[in-house]
């Protein structure tokens, strides 16, 4: 027995189907509320002013169709509906359904005298929609609510970092050793080269990756400016596939880039010498990301094991290399290159 009167709306022109409905409806509990709707236009009529807590409908009326009234998915409806129909028209109900009916009967004086349990039947399944609706609105709201901070995270360590290298930048003009201001300066160098992840990833639609083309030509953009006193010394050359990588993969990748197009940028052209610049992005076949720095420069000195270099760049990139897990290699000729091949940390190698 329900504690609470339940509202019925039922649209039907036929009056005898309506009122044998009515008196089963009534019979099976004195409460429930039974409105009675001959059209289309006076069901919406009562349902706006009175919305019921379920319509049962003859499908075809009048001045319309109950599909008009459908909505799809159901629960999205301010109410059920739940569908008459006659003999014959059964596949014609389930089409209905599809577009947003409860459920359906076949007009037949069984499903009249079951009437009762079949709009129970609709309800409890009505609430279950309704309860997993909530429910999945509650997780987009809570996942919309954690994107914002994340975003608003990756800001803030953006603009941290920029906070840092400007501090760096004040050491700077306070120091008149010039061996310790390019150490300052190569700094500010790599803290761009992480925040400039955080900005891409602020920036993107997908905060699990990062658009690798857009990032380097966003770093090149910026080493070219600190590094080159004149902007005609070298070209750039560039060719890349769109590759995109997670965050744990983008930021070694981004210092390892940094450290590359720096050294040649600093030691491929001594004396004003032109040249060109070569950076090269692929997605190979097995998966592995391939990233070729190249230059037509002086070469890289004959005898020395990069591997193994003083040269504090280097160190960082094959500490770097070996984070990626990464192979490393280097080919002398008409000046130098590297390349670097590595799987991103969530796509590891195939087997």
């Amino acid at each position: 027995m329900r504690s609470e009167t339940l509202k019925i709306l039922l649209v039907d022109d036929e009056p005898a189907h309506a009122e044998a409905l009515r008196r089963i409806l009534k019979k099976a509990d004195p409460r429930i509320e039974v409105r009675v709707a001959g059209t289309l236009a006076k069901f919406r009529l009562l349902a706006t002013a009175d919305p019921p807590d379920i319509a049962i409908m003859d499908l075809n009326l009048p001045d319309g169709r109950a599909l008009e009234e459908l909505i799809s998915p159901p629960e999205d409806g301010p109410f059920p509906i739940l569908l008459m129909t006659g003999y014959g028209d059964e596949q014609i109900a389930v089409s209905a359904m599809k577009a947003g009916a409860i459920d359906y009967i076949v007009k037949s004086e069984e499903a009249f005298a079951a009437i009762p349990h079949t709009i129970e039947r609709a309800l409890r399944e009505w609430r279950l929609l309704q309860d997993r609706k909530s429910a999945g609105e509650i997780i987009q709201a809570s996942l919309r609510e954690k994107e914002v901070l994340l975003r608003e995270i990756h800001h803030r360590v953006k603009n941290n970092m920029q906070v840092i290298s400007s501090l760096f930048n004040l050491q700077a003009g306070h120091t008149l050793n010039v061996e310790c201001r390019e150490i300052l300066k190569e700094g500010q160098n790599r803290l761009r080269a992480m925040s400039l992840v955080h900005e891409k990833l602020y920036q993107s639609r997908d905060l699990s990756k990062i658009d690798l083309p857009g990032y380097i030509q966003s770093l090149t953009a910026h080493l070219f400016h600190v590094d080159l006193v004149d902007p005609d010394q070298v070209r750039l050359e560039t060719d890349f596939e769109d590759v995109v990588l997670d965050i744990n993969s983008a930021i070694p990748c981004g210092l390892i880039l940094n450290e590359l197009i720096s050294n040649a940028l600093k030691h491929a052209f001594p004396e004003k010498r032109k040249g060109i610049l070569k950076i090269r992005l692929k997605r190979r076949t097995d998966g592995s990301v391939e990233l070729r720095v190249a230059d037509d420069g002086i070469g890289f000195p004959e005898g020395l094991d990069f591997r193994q270099a003083e040269s504090f760049g280097l160190q960082i990139v094959n500490l770097l290399v070996g984070q990626l897990n990464a192979a490393f290699e280097l080919e002398r000729g008409s000046g130098t290159a590297f390349t670097v091949t590595f799987w991103d940390m969530k796509c590891p190698p195939r087997t």
